[in-house]
């Protein structure tokens, strides 16, 4: 049974930019989306709509890959508050760079953000993964209009999972 403030992990599926994500930000997790789930929702930043609030059925049929839900194990946290800090974000782009000081949010920005005030999630030095994964990311910012961060924080779904607050709950789909 699903609730509010649970965290969805979307599994790396086949395309390029999935697997990129996946590969150079973990060696432990094969994760490439997150979400959280509010009031039969999901809210979530994709790079075609950026910060969107989604009926669950519709954000679990579009996925291609298995989702898993983790819960935050932390009585601290009011969950209204992150209700509503997660629901002040829908509507703001989505941020293609990573960067921290770019307008808009991605997926774990998303997350990051809206559990900051409980200090569950860290940021970490953005990582780029290996040669191979290296030239793609260079290419990919290049198309940006920038060069290749280095020494910037921020977070990744996988990056979230180093975390032993978040218990699995159960995988839905596939």
């Amino acid at each position: 049974m699903l609730k509010n403030g649970d965290l969805l992990f979307v599994r790396a599926y086949n395309n390029q930019f999935e697997k990129m994500i996946a590969d150079s930000t973990s060696q432990y997790h094969n994760y490439t989306h997150v979400g959280i789930f509010i009031d039969d929702n999901v809210i979530h930043a994709n790079p075609k709509n950026g910060c969107v609030k989604q009926p669950l059925d519709e954000f679990i049929n579009a996925q291609k890959a298995p989702i898993n839900i983790f819960r935050i194990m932390n009585k601290q946290i009011n969950l209204n508050f992150i209700k509503k800090r997660a629901e002040s974000m829908i509507g703001l782009p989505y941020n293609h760079s990573f960067l921290q000081t770019d307008r808009g949010l991605y997926c774990s920005e998303l997350i990051t953000e809206t559990f900051k005030d409980y200090h569950i999630f860290q940021l970490k030095p953005l990582n780029f993964g290996s040669n191979r994964q290296i030239k793609y990311w260079k290419k990919y910012y290049e198309k940006l209009g920038l060069s290749l961060p280095k020494n910037e924080l921020g977070s990744s779904p996988n990056s979230l999972l180093d975390n032993n607050q978040l218990r699995f709950i159960q995988k839905i789909k596939k």
